[in-house]
């Protein structure tokens, strides 16, 4: 089994806690998130039945600060998909964060999540 956590950018700031995180999946929203929170998100996500065989992201609900305002979470790209509201995680608690979250084989139903690889990669047993 696995549980792969993918921060946002990285930053020093200090942790908003867990009101101020989001958890969200498909690869689609990013964010800034400070790495004492992404701590606390690896950790919960670890102990979590809910997250097990899942990829996660997290990143700071407020997102990015640009002129001094903050923009929310934006897509790595303007030709993914709208993420359902579904797929977004809010909590009082990290651990809350994982609740409804689904395993890797259950977001690939969804169609929100193709599976896609790099054409590129060969498989371990043949290096």
């Amino acid at each position: 089994s696995y549980t792969v956590v993918r921060p946002g950018g990285l930053s020093d700031k200090p942790s908003v806690g867990a009101k101020g995180v989001e958890v969200s999946q498909g690869d689609i929203l990013s964010a800034e998130i400070g790495r004492e929170d992404v701590a606390e998100v690896t950790v919960a996500a670890l102990l979590s039945a809910q997250a097990k065989d899942a990829t996660i992201e997290c990143y700071d609900s407020a997102g990015e600060t640009m002129f001094g305002a903050a923009t929310g979470a934006s897509k790595l790209a303007k030709t993914l998909p709208e993420v359902p509201a579904k797929f977004i995680h809010r909590a009082d608690s990290f651990e809350g964060l994982m609740e409804g979250v689904l395993s890797d084989s259950e977001m690939a139903k969804t169609g929100i999540v193709g599976g896609y690889k790099g054409s590129k990669i060969e498989p371990l047993n043949t290096l």
